[in-house]
């Protein structure tokens, strides 16, 4: 064990870690900034006792300025989640929020899609109660990037797009 002070960070390799990925992320922060047009928030988060850790990528777009409540179309905000679950494995969220219309997409491993649409129901009826007019969807993590929840899907062969891999 190292001599120095208690908040040393080479003592702990758990502080050492949080820093590596906190200048990460603040390196891509700066990247995305000079080349995208609003702010974009990136959130780690761990779950207690190790069952898990994740990300939360946010950001809003703006539509035109009418006053009312957006249309299709408008304004939206978007919160994308990576989560390394003890219980699920690799789970994806994709949530994309305009006015009222929530579009709702959950990616995980095939062998635990069961176990995740078991509670669709369940999640539509707090969406529907709490007001929105929610659209769910569940699908195996390798076809996430066929979810309509942040736009149509474009595929990777297509000329002049910018593809973003977390």
């Amino acid at each position: 064990m190292s001599s120095g002070a208690p908040g040393r960070a080479e003592r702990d390799p758990a502080s050492q870690l949080l820093l590596h990925y906190a200048l990460g992320l603040q390196s891509f922060h700066q990247d995305v900034r000079q080349v995208l047009d609003f702010p974009l928030w990136v959130l780690p988060f761990w779950f207690s006792h190790g069952q898990g850790w994740g990300q939360c990528v946010y950001w809003r777009e703006e539509g035109g300025d009418t006053g009312k409540e957006p249309e299709p179309g408008g304004a939206a905000s978007h919160m994308v989640f990576d989560l390394h679950l003890a219980a699920l494995g690799e789970v994806r969220i994709q949530v994309t929020l305009r006015g009222r219309d929530l579009a709702f997409s959950l990616a995980a491993a095939p062998e635990v899609l069961p176990a995740v649409r078991a509670g669709v129901a369940a999640l539509r009826e707090t969406f529907v109660r709490l007001g929105y007019r929610p659209e769910i969807d569940v699908l195996a993590l390798r076809d996430i990037d066929r979810a309509a929840v942040l736009g149509p899907f474009v595929p990777p062969e297509s000329e002049g797009t910018l593809h973003v891999v977390t």
